[in-house]
C-alpha cells in the first residue's frame, strides 16, 4: 500500500506540473500567439488525463460537495462578522476566535439560561455587553461552536426562556462601536430596493436637501374674456 501511494503521488505531481505548464502557455496565447493553442490543450487536458487515468471507487456526490462548500462559506462569513464585533475586546484572528473563544463563550452564554431559565438572562446580557455582541451573535456562537453529531444548545431552551431573553435584550440600549446593519441585511435591502429604484428616482432628486423648499410653479392667470360688443341703438323713426 505504501508503494502504491507513493506511485500515485508521483502521478499527481506530474499532472500538477502539466497544468502549471498549461497556464504558462495560456498566458503566452493571450499575447496573440494563437499557434500555441494545440500545445496548451496538450498540457492542460491531455497529459493530466493521462497521468490520472483510472476509475473512482464510488460515485462522486457533487450536490453534497457543493452543499458543504456553501455551508463552509456561510460559517466563514459569520465568523468574520463576529470577529469584527469583538475585535476591540479580543486579541485573536478568525481561526483563534473559533477554536479558543467560542467554546468558552458558548458555555458562558448558554449555561445560565439552562440552569436559571429567565433568571439567568441578566447574567447573559451583561456578558454580551462586555463583548459588544448582538442578539444575532448569540445564535451565531451557538451554531458555530456546535459540531456534528452535537445538538445546538439553542434548541434545548424553552420558548418562555427565549422570549424573556429577546424581550429584555430589546428593552436595553446597546452602544456598539460598529454599524448595527450587517452585510447580509444590506444585501437584502439592496435587492428589495432594486425593484423600486425607478419609482424612487424622481423622489430622491427632489429630496436632496430637505431644508430647501422647492419653488411651486405659479398658476397662470386666467385669460380675460373679451368684452361683449354692444349692439348699435336703433334710431327711432321720425313721425
Amino acid at each position: 500500500p505504501h508503494a502504491r501511494r507513493l506511485r500515485l503521488s508521483h502521478f499527481e505531481g506530474n499532472a500538477a506540473d502539466s497544468v502549471c505548464f498549461g497556464d504558462r502557455v495560456n498566458a503566452a496565447i493571450k499575447m496573440e500567439n494563437w499557434s500555441l493553442l494545440p500545445t496548451q490543450a496538450h498540457y492542460s487536458a491531455v497529459m493530466p488525463g493521462y497521468y490520472m487515468r483510472g476509475s473512482l471507487s464510488g460515485m462522486t456526490q457533487f450536490p453534497q460537495v457543493l452543499g458543504q462548500t456553501s455551508k463552509k462559506n456561510k460559517c466563514d462569513n459569520l465568523l468574520k462578522e463576529l470577529l469584527n464585533h469583538m475585535i476591540i475586546h479580543v486579541n485573536a484572528d478568525k481561526r483563534q476566535l473559533g477554536m479558543e473563544y467560542l467554546p468558552l463563550l458558548k458555555r458562558k452564554l448558554h449555561t445560565p439560561l439552562t440552569d436559571k431559565e429567565a433568571d439567568g438572562v441578566p447574567e447573559v446580557l451583561n456578558l454580551m455587553a462586555e463583548y459588544d455582541l448582538q442578539r444575532e451573535d448569540w445564535d451565531t456562537i451557538m451554531e458555530l461552536s456546535t459540531f456534528s453529531p452535537g445538538v445546538n444548545p439553542s434548541t434545548l431552551l424553552s420558548t418562555k426562556t427565549k422570549t424573556a431573553f429577546t424581550k429584555q435584550y430589546n428593552k436595553q440600549t446597546h452602544m456598539t462601536p460598529y454599524a448595527l446593519e450587517s452585510a447580509a441585511t444590506r444585501k437584502k435591502k439592496a435587492k428589495s430596493a432594486g425593484a423600486e429604484e425607478e419609482g424612487d428616482l424622481e423622489e430622491d432628486e427632489g429630496d436632496d436637501d430637505a431644508m430647501i423648499k422647492p419653488n411651486k410653479p405659479k398658476k397662470a392667470a386666467p385669460a380675460k374674456k373679451p368684452a361683449a360688443k354692444k349692439a348699435p341703438a336703433k334710431s327711432r323713426a321720425k313721425k
